[in-house]
């Protein structure tokens, strides 16, 4: 998938399947039955709530953060490595990186929520990351508070995936 050699990947590939990462589907043949190649999928990178959230332990959050990077940087490279990226007149690559006092973080985690699970208010809508940001930094002049700088993106792009991927059985989201 990322066009890499295989003893250039393969204790990446080791790491990202003990981590959970990635699962073992199977082994395919190369048509005169003399070399299988083993293969894995992606495991549903976690959505994970403020209510579960909060009932982790730092390490199952850590555990939880790190298989989304693994998985989102998977993805790009997928993508970026293939040029899925060079031709799409569809490519979403925003991001930025607001300074947000703790409710601004707070407003910001909402407004991304409601988008995301389609919950999205009119009033939601008027509200942007920057006028997130505008309110924070007024907040922080009053208060005092320093804040904190968040990284906040918003990616969508074709997967990169490469043939060897296609005609696997797509994985079944639990709702």
């Amino acid at each position: 998938m990322l066009g890499e050699e295989l003893n250039t990947v393969s204790n990446h590939v080791r790491d990202l399947y003990e981590a959970g990462s990635i699962e073992f589907v199977g082994r395919k043949g190369d048509g005169d039955g003399n070399i299988q190649r083993t293969l894995y999928r992606e495991v549903a990178p976690p959505r994970v709530n403020d209510e579960e959230h909060r009932a982790m332990s730092q390490e199952e959050r850590h555990d939880a953060s790190g298989i989304l990077v693994q998985w989102i940087l998977a993805e790009l490279l997928s993508s970026h490595r293939n040029g899925k990226m060079d031709d799409d007149e569809d490519v979403c690559l925003l991001s930025d990186e607001p300074t947000l006092d703790a409710e601004g973080r707070r407003e910001l985690r909402g407004l991304l929520e409601a988008s995301w699970n389609g919950e999205i208010t009119d009033s939601d809508a008027r509200r942007s990351i920057l006028e997130i940001e505008d309110m924070a930094a007024k907040r922080m002049a009053d208060s005092g508070e320093t804040g904190a700088t968040v990284v906040v993106a918003l990616l969508a792009f074709e997967r990169g995936r490469s043939r060897g991927c296609e005609g696997l059985t797509p994985r079944v989201r639990k709702v």
